[in-house]
């Protein structure tokens, strides 16, 4: 599943700049595209073990 929603993630914003969180299984993970097209070094995937975050607004300022 994990595979799957990144494999999405590069789809729809890498080429965008953009950065998303989702949450899969007890953990919340945040994807932020670097602006290029694919999958690239300069892209980043942050885990958050253990933190299942459902609404970022409860902790975001």
């Amino acid at each position: 599943m994990l595979d799957d929603v990144l494999t999405a993630l590069v789809t729809q914003i890498a080429a965008n700049k953009q950065t998303v969180a989702f949450v899969s299984g007890t953990d919340t993970y945040v994807f932020q595209g670097d602006g290029v097209s694919g999958l690239q070094d300069s892209d980043v995937l942050v885990k958050l073990a253990g933190v299942a975050v459902t609404d970022l607004g409860a902790i975001l300022i």
